[in-house]
């Protein structure tokens, strides 16, 4: 008898972790499914304008067409511009499947890691709660800019990024082999664009540490490392510099950098706040002033809270057990670099409250959850995991809250941009107070083709909705 009550108790304490799962997942996707209305923002108008319009009169090619948003060392979009053809051809442009698609892989992204967890970490059902909801409530960040389809649709390339992850993880515990690590970053560069760039450069820089450290890793590193600056020397042999990004050099915004010491610690300070609380809620709470300081104390606090995890995961040895908290921390904090290097002398300090940089920090905490799978559950730290779980949880409930409250203006503002793109004929002046990639008259050509051709918002089954 008791054994079978011991029973009931597993099984109890296994449910409870899947219901964890099911209601994070149920509460982000009712609210992206939501907040997706089908209308572009930015730069799909000039893709639809610029390639894929001309690509169906016949004025480019199909290699054209997929190498027109390419740029060396940055953005590329292939999967996107292949999704937007295929989206095209076979469903009327509409764009709300860019959104059901990168929600099917935002998802997908957390049960690989669950599963990833559940095979190779888990210590105890007992002592895995918490960990469970640091790891979840990470990950959920419910602040994200989902209204923005092309933002939800990078999930997919986000889903490639953490499989590569995933593998070299995989191949430092000795799991799988060279070739197969190969080919994933390889994969990952072809097809993640600028996200899954940041995750091969991170598992270079780990395969460096671990080649240092570890005299039987050097080979591999020699050989992947020779293999992947092969790569872009052919790449860049072949596709050349692309198309241009940004108008200020590295070396001036480095410079920049170095003369405002300050913006860079509150820069960096706000990837471990970001996560948790966005800025415009703090701005709702406490005013357009104090926001600042709150997100600056935030992030002290997430950044004390992440390295003391660390401190213990180093201290016991952990990444004897897995390297994931190390890879997906430094993974934030390398795009963290590479975001703010890039944008800095264009958008200031401030760069990084933009929403859809939210998710690609989320990992920091998702790191300090898969850590607490790989340390002794003393007394004293299940109640500090307890603790932060909770503290988290409420952080993650106060903003679930303010987007479903603020669902209603969300709404409001994608129905006037309907309006104004239903309109006949368009005054483009009053679009671009929604969609500014279409002032002056930019995306009115367009438009009049999704019109004649009752693409997108203009199917009828769209028009009397």
């Amino acid at each position: 008898m008791y054994g079978f009550f011991m029973n009931i108790q597993r099984l109890w304490r296994q449910c409870q972790l899947w219901l964890i799962a099911v209601l994070f997942v149920a509460v982000n996707a009712v609210f992206i499914l939501g907040v997706t209305f089908g209308i572009p923002l930015s730069d799909e108008w000039r893709w639809v304008k610029e390639l894929l319009f001309p690509l169906q009169r016949g004025e480019i090619g199909l290699g054209q067409y997929l190498l027109g948003e390419y740029a060396f060392l940055s953005h590329s979009h292939y999967l996107a511009l292949l999704f937007l053809w295929f989206d095209y051809s076979y469903l009327s442009l509409d764009f709300r499947y860019f959104s059901y698609l990168g929600l099917l892989f935002y998802l997908s992204t957390y049960v690989a890691l669950l599963v990833y967890c559940k095979r190779y970490l888990f210590q105890d059902i007992n002592f895995s709660l918490a960990p469970i909801l640091i790891l979840s409530v990470g990950y959920f960040c419910i602040t994200s800019d989902f209204p923005w389809l092309l933002v939800v649709f990078e999930y997919v390339y986000f889903f490639i990024a953490i499989i590569t992850l995933l593998m070299l993880d995989s191949f430092l515990q000795g799991r799988v082999g060279l070739k197969l690590l190969l080919a994933t970053m390889l994969g990952c560069l072809v097809l993640a664009d600028t996200i899954g760039m940041a995750a091969v450069f991170m598992c270079l820089f780990a395969l460096l540490i671990n080649a240092i450290f570890v005299p039987a890793k050097r080979k591999p590193f020699f050989l992947i490392m020779a293999v992947i600056t092969a790569f872009f020397v052919l790449q860049y042999f072949l596709l050349g510099k692309g198309i241009g990004i940004s108008a200020h050099s590295r070396v001036d915004t480095l410079i920049a950098m170095l003369r405002n010491p300050a913006d860079t610690l509150i820069s960096f300070m706000s990837i471990f706040s970001q996560p948790l609380v966005d800025i415009n809620i703090l701005k709702y709470v406490v005013g357009e002033r104090n926001a600042p300081i709150l997100q600056f104390g935030l992030g002290i606090c997430g950044f004390i809270f992440t390295a003391w995890m660390l401190y213990y995961y180093f201290n016991e040895r952990g990444w004897q057990k897995s390297q994931l908290p190390l890879l997906f921390i430094g993974y934030s904090m390398m795009t963290w670099a590479l975001i703010f290097i890039s944008r800095y002398q264009d958008y200031g300090v401030s760069v990084m409250d933009e929403p859809r940089y939210v998710r690609l920090f989320t990992l920091i905490y998702v790191g300090v959850g898969i850590a607490a799978f790989c340390i002794t559950h003393t007394v004293q730290i299940r109640r500090v995991f307890t603790s932060a779980a909770v503290i988290l949880l409420c952080t993650y409930s106060g903003s679930a809250v303010f987007k479903y409250w603020q669902d209603q203006y969300i709404e409001s503002y994608f129905s006037n941009a309907k309006a104004e793109l239903l309109k006949e004929p368009i005054d483009s002046q009053a679009l671009a107070v929604y969609i500014g990639r279409c002032a002056n008259d930019y995306c009115t050509s367009v438009v009049e083709q999704m019109r004649a051709e009752k693409l997108s918002i203009f199917k009828e089954s769209d028009i009397t909705r």
